[in-house]
C-alpha cells in the first residue's frame, strides 16, 4: 500500500482534473459534443499519460485490463462512458469545473473510477443501437448507484480515507430523484460506503467472464496495432477469429494490417467480410478501394470507391468509429481523388476521370489533405483529360 500511495503521490503533481458533474451529458445521452470530439481526434486513441497511469491503477485493483479508449475531450463539460459502434471509450474533460476538486486527488480518481465501473458492470449501451434510447429513469438510477460502489471499492483499495471517498458524492442534491438520471446525494453516498467497506472484507466487486477476457484480448490487439507491432496484433486477431468471436470492426483491423503488410488480398478478403457484418460501411469500401489500387485491379478500385462516396453522401453510412461527419470530408476527398486516379487508367470508367478529378481538387481546397503527389496527379488529368 506505501507503494501504490506512492505513486499516487506522483501522480497527483501532474494527472489532469477529471470532472464530476454528469447533470447533462451522461452514458446514451446527449451526444452531439462527443461525436464532434470523436471526429476531430478520429486518428489517433491517444489519452493523457498521466490520466492511462490512473486507470491502470484502478484496473489492477481488480485484476482487469483496459477494454476501453480512454480519450481527453474538451468541451463536453464531463467525464463519460459510451460505446460507439461496438468500440467502448471514457472520454474526460480535463478542464472542466477546475475548482470542483480543487487538487483533491481522490475525487479525479473517483470520477475515473466510476465511468470504469459503468463499463465493467455492463452498463454502456451503444449509442447506435435501439436499447439506448430505453433505459427508464429507474433504471438509470441504480447503474449509477452500482458504478459508485465500484469506485468506492477501489478507492479504499487504494488507500483512500471514507470521508475523501465520499467527498466526490457529497456535494449533490439531496431533492426527490424521482425524475432524475441520478440518486440524491444521501443514496450515493450509502452506495459509495458500501462498496468502501466491501473492499475491507474478501469479496471482490469484479468477477472477469470469458467474454471480458476476449474483449481484453482485442483491445490489446488494437494498442499492439496503433504502436506498430503489427505482427502481434495480427497474432490475436487471429485467435480471436478462430475462437468465432466477431467483435466489433475485427475483421475491419485485421485488413488494415493486411494491408500494411502487403498482403493485399487478404485484405480485400477481411474488408469483404466486414462489410457483410456492418453493412454499409463507407470506411471498409475505401480500404477495399486501397487494396485494388495497390493491386493495380482499377475496376474494382473504382467500384468500391464510388460505393464509399454514395453511402458518405447519402448518409447511409455505417457509423464507423472514423465516420460521424456527412460526408467524412477527409475520406471523402481522397476516395474522390484516388476514383478519379484508377479511372484514368480505366477503361470502362475513363469517362468520368475528369469529373472525380475536379471534385478531389475542389474538396481539397478545404480539407487540404491530398499528398503533393496525388494533388499533381489531379492538375495532370484535369489538364488532360477536362476539356
Amino acid at each position: 500500500m506505501k507503494n501504490v500511495s506512492l505513486i499516487i503521490f506522483i501522480i497527483v503533481l501532474i494527472i489532469p482534473q477529471f470532472s464530476l458533474s454528469q447533470s447533462t451529458l451522461d452514458y446514451g445521452n446527449e451526444i452531439n459534443h462527443v461525436k464532434v470530439c470523436n471526429y476531430v481526434q478520429a486518428n489517433s486513441f491517444s489519452s493523457n499519460e498521466e490520466a492511462e497511469i490512473a486507470l491502470e491503477l484502478i484496473l489492477s485493483t481488480v485484476g482487469a485490463e483496459k477494454r476501453f479508449i480512454l480519450r481527453p475531450c474538451s468541451n463536453i463539460n464531463n467525464a463519460v462512458a459510451l460505446q460507439i459502434s461496438g468500440i467502448r471509450y471514457i472520454f474526460y474533460d480535463p478542464d472542466f469545473i477546475k475548482n470542483l476538486s480543487k487538487g483533491e486527488l481522490w475525487i479525479k480518481f473517483f470520477v475515473l473510477a466510476h465511468e470504469v465501473g459503468h463499463h465493467v458492470n455492463g452498463h454502456v449501451v451503444d449509442i447506435n443501437s435501439f436499447r439506448a434510447n430505453n433505459i427508464s429513469l429507474s433504471q438509470r438510477r441504480l447503474q449509477e448507484l452500482e458504478a459508485d460502489r465500484f469506485a468506492g471499492f477501489i478507492l479504499s483499495k487504494l488507500g483512500a480515507s471514507l470521508k475523501k471517498t465520499i467527498a466526490a458524492v457529497n456535494r449533490g442534491s439531496n431533492s426527490d430523484d424521482t425524475y432524475s438520471t441520478h440518486p440524491n446525494r444521501n443514496k450515493r453516498v450509502l452506495a459509495t460506503t458500501q462498496g468502501f467497506n466491501k473492499a475491507k472484507s474478501n469479496e471482490s466487486i469484479y468477477t472477469k467472464s470469458d467474454a471480458d477476457k476476449y474483449e481484453e484480448l482485442y483491445y490489446k490487439a488494437m494498442n499492439y496495432h496503433e504502436a506498430d507491432r503489427f505482427q502481434d496484433a495480427l497474432y490475436i486477431y487471429n485467435y480471436l477469429i478462430s475462437n468465432n468471436n466477431n467483435l466489433p470492426y475485427i475483421y475491419y483491423n485485421r485488413g488494415e494490417v493486411y494491408h500494411i503488410l502487403r498482403k493485399y488480398n487478404s485484405a480485400i478478403y477481411d474488408y469483404k467480410y466486414q462489410i457483410r457484418l456492418t453493412p454499409n460501411n463507407s470506411r471498409a469500401y475505401y480500404a477495399m478501394g486501397n487494396a485494388y489500387h495497390k493491386l493495380s485491379f482499377k475496376d474494382q478500385a473504382v467500384s468500391s470507391y464510388l460505393k464509399s462516396i454514395k453511402m458518405m453522401e447519402s448518409g447511409s453510412d455505417h457509423k464507423h468509429i472514423d465516420s460521424y461527419s456527412k460526408p467524412n470530408s477527409k475520406i471523402s476527398v481522397w476516395a474522390y481523388a484516388m476514383a478519379a486516379l484508377n479511372m484514368a487508367g480505366s477503361r470502362q470508367y475513363f469517362g468520368y476521370s475528369c469529373e472525380y478529378a475536379r471534385k478531389a481538387y475542389q474538396l481539397n481546397k478545404y480539407e487540404n489533405d491530398l499528398t503533393t503527389e496525388v494533388y499533381r496527379t489531379l492538375i495532370e488529368i484535369i489538364n488532360n483529360n477536362c476539356r
